[in-house]
């Protein structure tokens, strides 16, 4: 309906019943309604059904009449027209005093709603299952570096889907319960769900009882998933901190099974980053902990044989274990025999061989991999990297060499309570002395935690938001646990890394961190023994 400046309604359905001055006033000059013949003549038309009278008179077929009335409808009563208008004003006046009135209110609730949540904000359509994978997918697995080198467990997510299903098997069932227990936990400690936590420790229980089937028949034993499976049992041990007194339970079966599946399998790259995470939770144990190693390690050597500086260390850092284990046992009380001083001496020698040539591990290396030192206006000195992988690696290599330099010095302090011949006539075999080692290696894990916790980036400009993922995490946990039991860091240093690996564990749900931030070093050194040491 139009109105008219009267007020009156006129209807459109019939173009007839309107007015020319009214539709004159609506729309300004009227259009023409007559048919298309006698607007191009420019003729009035009577505007007849079904033919105008024009067209009848000069034979012609009459075209008919525009199907379509072009109109621009505006609403001329100024009575209507200022109604809206005030409706327009009011609605805006009621709108503003809505905010104003709602504005503390919100502030207020957000607040409150801040404090009151413990976990962090998910949607709310899924369910705590689906999020704890997606979780740990995204916290605990990277993938593929640049240069072609595995990711930390970046094999983990193509195992995990292709064993989804009713596929049956121990290893597949074994895999599957082994990523719901670490996947679960993870999240569990990250957003303090205590149902989560419960489901964790009863799929971990299932994990190991299919591992167990798994591991009775040869063949099963080889498969990928059976290995991902222990992997993801001894990742969610530390997630959860199951270890007893830091040895893992698993190690001394994992050296068995990595013999077992043979020296190509390094080759295969869906499987190379298990390799890796079984090869360092090995390490750890044997020369980090002391835990007697159970078979021979001359194998791995003949794996490593990829020319790459990482295999290169890998292939020092076995050579330091057998070398670290072999003291160990001979020097121990239970050993029967002490060896005499002509042979701790030439343990003392190669000993430093070993530590030099483990030192030149970098040689072949890209410049950008490279440490570099950046002191801040203030004083303090970081360590940067390329990115927290590089930085992870170097922390190994310095924890591995703070290891071999207490060893040395075990061997040290024999030589000085022995009743033998003096070994001083034998000559300094050190090229540099071994505490002064333990202490510049403490002092770069130190520098580098600024940069592997992901507070400073590569520029060594302070980061506000960390995108550290708990892998990274998970990594820096034993090269600062190092630091805590070399027995030469200051207390600041110790207080430094104590500090971050409670950081790791409160951020990341890894409790092994909080374990290790509060372990207390087994060897107490006097300040006697410490001149005595001096003194070498």
């Amino acid at each position: 309906m139009i109105y008219d400046r009267s007020g009156s309604r006129s209807s459109l359905l019939g173009s007839k019943g309107l007015e020319t001055s009214n539709l004159g006033t609506m729309f300004g000059r009227p259009r023409s309604q007559g048919c298309i013949l006698c607007r191009k003549r420019k003729v009035k038309c009577d505007e007849g059904k079904p033919t105008c009278g024009n067209c009848a008179v000069y034979g012609r077929e009459c075209p008919g009449y525009q199907k379509s009335l072009p109109l621009v409808f505006r609403n001329e009563n100024e009575k209507v027209e200022k109604l809206v208008k005030n409706t327009q004003k009011g609605v805006r006046k009621d709108r503003l005093e809505r905010i104003d009135q709602t504005e503390p209110n919100i502030s207020s609730v957000v607040a409150q709603v801040t404090k009151a949540i413990t976990v962090p904000p998910f949607l709310l359509d899924s369910s705590w299952e689906h999020h704890s994978h997606c979780y740990f997918l995204d916290q605990f697995t990277l993938p593929t570096e640049p240069d072609g080198s595995p990711g930390p467990l970046d094999s983990i997510p193509m195992l995990y889907t292709l064993c989804q299903g009713n596929q049956a098997g121990a290893p597949l069932a074994s895999l599957r319960a082994a990523m719901d227990a670490a996947a679960s936990a993870s999240m569990a400690n990250h957003a303090n769900v205590s149902s989560l936590a419960v489901r964790a420790q009863r799929k971990y229980g299932q994990a190991l009882q299919h591992l167990s089937i798994a591991l009775s028949s040869v063949q099963d034993a080889l498969r990928d998933e059976t290995l991902g499976a222990i992997v993801l049992i001894m990742l969610f041990e530390d997630i959860n901190s199951e270890r007893q007194s830091l040895m893992s339970t698993h190690v001394s079966g994992i050296q068995y099974l990595l013999k077992l599946r043979g020296v190509k399998q390094l080759g295969d790259p869906a499987t190379r980053s298990l390799f890796h995470f079984a090869f360092t939770q090995m390490l750890i144990q044997f020369v980090g902990l002391k835990d007697p190693v159970q078979i021979d390690l001359d194998w791995l050597l003949e794996v490593l044989t990829i020319p790459h500086p990482i295999y290169q260390m890998m292939a020092g850092n076995i050579q330091i274990t057998k070398f670290c284990a072999t003291v160990a046992e001979l020097l121990s009380r239970e050993y029967a025999h002490l060896p005499d001083a002509f042979t701790l001496t030439s343990w003392l020698e190669r000993g430093e061989h070993l530590d030099l040539e483990f030192s030149m591990w970098h040689r072949g290396l890209p410049e950008a991999w490279m440490p570099r030192r950046f002191q801040t206006p203030g004083g303090d000195t970081f360590m940067l990297y390329p990115d927290l992988t590089s930085a992870g690696v170097w922390n190994y290599y310095r924890g591995t060499r703070i290891i071999l330099q207490q060893t040395l010095l075990d061997i040290y302090r024999h030589l000085n309570n022995s009743q033998m011949t003096p070994w001083a006539q034998y000559g300094t075999f050190a090229l540099r002395p071994p505490e002064e080692i333990i202490i510049d290696m403490a002092t770069e894990i130190c520098e580098t935690i600024p940069f592997a916790l992901g507070k400073v980036d590569t520029f060594g400009c302070p980061i506000l938001r960390s995108g550290t993922k708990a892998v990274q995490g998970f990594a820096l946990l034993w090269p600062v646990f190092s630091v805590t039991q070399c027995g030469y860091a200051t207390e600041a240093q110790e207080a430094q890394a104590r500090s971050a690996l409670q950081h790791i564990a409160s951020t990341h749900g890894i409790r092994l961190g909080m374990d290790l931030s509060h372990a207390v070093f087994p060897m107490s050194r006097s300040q006697s023994e410490s001149s005595k040491i001096s003194e070498i």
